[in-house]
């Protein structure tokens, strides 16, 4: 057997710095003049070390960092290879297909690739996403053509089916961006329906920041020897240096960041790096911050307040739900009038989310609340700031979510708030490569006069680009030095905001203003109080989902504070909470509910006309008013259904009730063979027959009977006259044979 020889691609660090995009071979004259133009004259290393390989004849892995260039990694090559076909593709045939898991990012890829691909004669790039009528797209097909299709893998594999006129037999290439989020949002199916039908002899590559098991398997299945790009931030972190100060050591003195980018075949591990690695990149600097779940909300408030009415920011919550709590309330607080808001989650029609990320990516500064929706791929300007009011239940989408900052070289901030039970969450990520330093809450003097936050945030932003987090006064020296003691020490500085209520729990008197405004919104506005209900319910299934179960325990969430902090009039009833953590640090609203109106008039004067027709189909009923509601509930509300069993149960029942009937059908058949039962009480037993059947069965058999005897007697008395004529006959005949047969024997003895 031919042994397999694994070949490695090793970039050091080159002394005169990136290589240029010139100074690829692979690259035609046409894709560097459309390069120089956008202002790309130089590579990063995850485009140093792929363009050559995918231009030429090999697939590729590539596992990189976010921010680090990927999509003009796969874009280039691609073009590069239908650049060289020797005889034109025809307007149906395709010659390459891009998949990526959402919309945005597919939207993005197109954008990207559209002034490559018009550089090549007759070329056309086509975008086939979701939200609109597949009919359109199978239209604009058969009239325009299209030679590059990018989409999401749900639209293509559905047009591939609609459209017969599409030929994939001259298919040169087939990307998969973001393979492991394809994966994870179960497009497996779709992603084999879609391979598939394409060619064998095709290049195939896979782009991802994190390499999991199911990418690597699929590779395997989709790949033919391919080869693995790995391009790692491999820095020197601060332990290492303390510890290099201790010990007296060089390695304590080094300073800066190296890049380093290998490629090799089958997956195989560069054994011989010994510097440490991380996901993220050197420029971007992450900080945690620790705060109960009232707090958080009015944390956001502040950092909004000093940094979104001159910055972008992105907000990252846990639901969508959340996030339209949060893009209803913040608007309405008087420190948030600075900032413009904008909204984004999955839940939003395909034209809404279109408009609101292209309102965001015109915006000079302000605000995008989202969720993992716009995690992954999406390429945002001038974004410094990253805040995640929750953290992702899946712990790979933390990078994705930082990565939309610290872009191509450039510096970013991140900022994640956790409960004091969540910490574990940061030794967590650091396992995984991921460092973060501890920052310190915002204190509330943030809060002043617009005029005077004015002042603050232009003195803050007039340093250039994103502000290093040492300087900020969130943290203060405290967060310079990263430790819990410059935490503690900045938070003792701030006072003690948290005082004991009779009961003995911790209430927190730092936010007053924010939770009394997010209350006061609730009590005006019903649909405040819906939102921030929903927000709840909807925050509390999802922690409850969070991949890291033994870190994010439900058990362990106040949910006291989690209502409190969002406004809650009335803690809803959930089966989910049997028994919640901090009931005592939730106070009720004095105003009923139930007499909230809406803000908007309509949909007031709606509800009012269906509480009136309730309480006169009430009244009707003789029921009171004030149980009108309960019982129009109970009566609507469907029958509950019974409890059931464990798998393992019920199919245990059902192997016994399988037994018994076995054994009852073989008694029964034992009982017909020996006679002991007929026929009919054998069908009967065993269903084949009905009782009323036997009856008649029975009465008709009885008459057959009757009728029967009746002829026999008759037959009788005729039968015995004529035997009693037959008998004399039979004596009068009898001496005639009896001499003879005599006189015979004799003749034969003689």
């Amino acid at each position: 057997m031919r042994q397999r020889q694994t070949r490695l691609a090793r970039m050091a660090p080159r002394p005169s710095g990136p290589k240029k995009f010139s100074e690829l071979d692979c690259l035609s004259p046409e894709t560097v003049n459309v390069l120089t133009s956008l202002g790309f004259h130089t590579t990063t290393p995850v485009q140093e070390a792929t363009i050559p390989l995918f231009c030429g004849h090999k697939d590729v892995a590539v596992d990189a960092c976010t921010g680090s260039g990927k999509t003009l990694a796969f874009v280039l090559p691609v073009v590069e290879r239908l650049r060289r076909l020797e005889e034109p593709l025809k307007p149906h045939q395709i010659g390459a297909i891009i998949i990526s898991p959402t919309r945005e990012l597919a939207k993005q890829i197109h954008g990207v690739a559209e002034p490559f691909i018009a550089s090549v004669p007759h070329l056309k790039a086509m975008l086939l996403v979701g939200g609109t009528d597949p009919a359109q797209d199978v239209a604009a097909f058969k009239a325009h053509g299209g030679h590059v299709l990018v989409g999401t893998p749900g639209r293509i594999e559905d047009i591939l089916k609609r459209c017969p006129a599409m030929d994939l037999r001259r298919l040169e290439v087939l990307v998969l961006d973001e393979a492991d989020r394809l994966l994870d949002m179960g497009f497996k199916a779709q992603l084999d329906a879609v391979m598939g039908r394409l060619p064998k002899q095709r290049r195939t590559g896979l782009f991802s920041a994190t390499q999991t098991e199911a990418v690597q398997e699929l590779a395997r299945a989709g790949l033919r020897n391919p080869v693995r790009v790995n391009v790692a931030v491999a820095a020197v972190a601060q332990q290492q240096q303390q510890q290099g100060k201790e010990k007296g050591g060089k390695e304590g003195k080094q300073k800066g960041a190296e890049k380093k980018a290998a490629a090799d075949e089958e997956g195989e591990e560069d054994a011989g790096a010994e510097v440490a690695q991380q996901k993220t990149p050197n420029s971007l600097s992450i900080q945690y911050v620790l705060c109960e779940p009232d707090e958080k909300i009015p944390q956001l408030v502040r950092f909004l307040a000093l940094h979104g009415p001159h910055r972008k920011v992105i907000v990252y919550a846990l639901t969508c739900a959340a996030v339209d709590h949060l893009a209803l309330v913040l608007p309405r607080l008087p420190h948030m009038r600075g900032v413009r808001l904008r909204a984004l989650h999955g839940r939003m029609k395909q034209a809404a989310r279109e408009r609101e990320l292209e309102a965001f990516r015109n915006l000079p500064a302000g605000a995008l609340l989202c969720t993992d929706l716009a995690a992954r791929g999406l390429d945002i300007p001038d974004v410094h700031w990253i805040v995640q009011l929750d953290p992702p239940q899946d712990p790979a989408a933390f990078v994705h979510r930082v990565g939309r900052t610290a872009r191509m070289g450039r510096a970013g901030s991140a900022l994640v708030l956790l409960t004091p039970a969540e910490e574990p969450y940061v030794e967590f990520l650091r396992l995984r490569k991921v460092p973060l330093t501890e920052g310190a809450q915002l204190p509330p003097s943030v809060l002043t006069p617009p005029a005077a936050t004015a002042a603050a945030a232009a003195s803050a932003g007039s340093a250039d680009g994103c502000s290093d987090p040492a300087s900020e006064p969130a943290a203060g020296k405290a967060g310079k030095g990263g430790g819990k003691e410059g935490s503690k020490a900045a938070n003792s500085s701030q006072g003690n905001h948290n005082h004991h209520n009779n009961s003995g729990a911790v209430v927190s008197t730092a936010t007053p203003e924010v939770l009394a405004a997010l209350r006061a919104a609730a009590e005006r506005d019903r649909e405040v109080m819906e939102r921030a209900t929903k927000a709840f319910v909807t925050y509390v299934r999802g922690y409850k989902e969070h991949h890291c179960k033994f870190i994010f325990r439900l058990q362990d969430l106040n949910i006291g504070r989690l209502a409190t902090g969002l406004g809650l009039l009335r803690l809803p009833k959930m089966p989910d909470l049997k028994k919640p953590l901090g009931l005592d640090c939730f106070t009720p609203s004095a105003v009923d509910p139930a007499s909230v109106p809406y803000k908007d008039k309509a949909r007031e004067k709606q509800r009012q006309k269906a509480l009136q027709q309730r309480q006169a189909d009430a009244a009707a009923r003789g029921v009171s008013s004030a149980a009108a509601a309960p019982a129009a509930k109970r009566k609507a509300a469907p029958e509950q259904p019974e409890a059931r069993l464990p798998a393992a149960k019920r199919r245990q029942l059902q192997q016994i009730d399988e037994a018994a009937g076995l054994n009852m059908e073989y008694s029964l058949l034992k009982k017909l063979k020996r006679g002991k039962i007929s026929q009919h009480q054998y069908e009967v037993a065993m269903g084949l027959a009905s009782d009323s059947e036997g009856e008649e069965q029975q009465q008709q058999q009885g008459a057959e009977v009757g009728q029967k005897k009746e002829k026999e007697e008759k037959d009788g008395g005729n039968k015995a006259t004529g035997q009693r004529a037959q008998d004399s006959d039979e004596d009068e005949d009898s001496a005639g044979p009896a001499a003879g047969s005599d006189g015979s024997e004799g003749e034969e003895e003689e």
